[in-house]
């Protein structure tokens, strides 16, 4: 199997949990998945986007892995039908498994390339705060959403700075914060 975009999360220094993509021979078969390592070992790869998301995930797309305590969080764009749209996947047990997952981005972008540009974020107590781009309305726009971490029910979502020209690009999130405070950055180009 073949394998990108690891992230990692050490939420307990003896069982740090690392997500990446994983393919089939001959780059087939876009899926993220997770291991953890036990006993020195990293066990068996956990699917997280299966079968939460249909068809592969966007295999140019880096996903990010969030953790605190025993939560974590598997974040990641989706290619079904050509619908590059953010998922999660969600586990209550340090990333032995990853029982729940759900649709973390409205915007039902429908694109048949690949946009390179996965979701970044943070867990603040319980909740998942996420960036994104998506190119579903106006151009590609950076987008900020927020979810419960246990079972990923929507929160807030919307454009980090509305009412700009499609002229104005916006790619490649980031964000960072601590409690009800928080920074976001991201390349424009107008």
């Amino acid at each position: 199997r073949v394998a990108r975009f690891p992230t990692l999360i050490v939420t307990d220094p003896d069982a740090p949990v690392v997500q990446y993509m994983q393919f089939e021979q001959g780059w087939a078969g876009a899926r993220q998945v997770t291991s953890r390592l036990v006993g020195g070992v990293f066990s068996t790869p956990v699917e997280v986007s299966a079968p939460f998301a249909s068809g592969e995930v966007c295999d140019c797309c880096p996903g990010q892995l969030l953790g605190s305590g025993v939560r974590a969080v598997a974040l990641y764009r989706n290619a079904g039908s050509n619908i590059r749209v953010m998922y999660g996947a969600a586990s209550q047990d340090g990333g032995a498994t990853f029982p729940t997952g759900a649709l973390l981005d409205e915007t039902g972008w429908l694109l048949n390339a690949c946009p390179s540009s996965g979701p970044a974020g943070y867990m603040a107590g319980d909740s998942v705060r996420y960036v994104w781009m998506s190119g579903a309305t106006n151009g590609s726009k950076i987008y900020i959403g927020s979810a419960h971490a246990d079972d990923l029910s929507l929160g807030m979502q919307g454009l980090v700075h509305s009412g700009l020209s499609q002229a104005v690009t916006q790619n490649f999130p980031r964000i960072a914060g601590s409690n009800d405070t928080l920074g976001v950055v991201w390349q424009q180009t107008a």
